[in-house]
This record gives C-alpha cells, sequence and structure tokens, in this order.
C-alpha cells in the first residue's frame, strides 16, 4: 500500500504448527510496492518485515480463526541463528 519495499521469509509447510521450519528451509525476499502474495495453505512466513518506516500498512486476508489453529512462534535467535537480508 505504501511506497516503499517490504520483505517476507517463507518456507514450505511442515504438515504440523509445532514443526518450525529449519534455517536452510527459509527463503526472503524483496517485494515491491503494490504486489499482493497468495500464500499456500500451511506456507510457514514472516512478514511483512520493513526497514526505514515507523510504520507500513498492509492487506492481511486470512480465515478468522487463523490465529488460533494456525500459530506458532519461534525465536530463532534463542538458538544463536540470526539473519541478515541482503538486497542485491
Amino acid at each position: 500500500l505504501g511506497e516503499k519495499d517490504w520483505y517476507v521469509a517463507v518456507a514450505k509447510p511442515s504438515g504440523n504448527v509445532e514443526n518450525y521450519p529449519k534455517e536452510e528451509d527459509l527463503v526472503a525476499f524483496r517485494v515491491p510496492p503494490g504486489v499482493f502474495l497468495k500464500m499456500e495453505e500451511g506456507t510457514w512466513h514472516a512478514g511483512p518485515l520493513f526497514d526505514n518506516a515507523d510504520h507500513m500498512d498492509f492487506y492481511n486476508l486470512e480465515l478468522s480463526d487463523t490465529n488460533v489453529v494456525d500459530h506458532n512462534t519461534h525465536v530463532y535467535s534463542e538458538h544463536g541463528t540470526t539473519y541478515n537480508i541482503v538486497d542485491e
């Protein structure tokens, strides 16, 4: 909705919300302004991730119970893993 790029990290479905993606299964990419993404059911994702902005408006269409039945959080940094997205 804005004029800035944003980023998203995705991984294939693990088949179980308790199984977070392995480090090598994550892919992050830049999304230009005005682009919508359609993810397949079960796609693990983190984002929108944005830099150089105090806030960003975006659409998120999901089922009414998504955050109840299909939600997990894994803090990779607690296991010593950090990520740096390099935009080339």
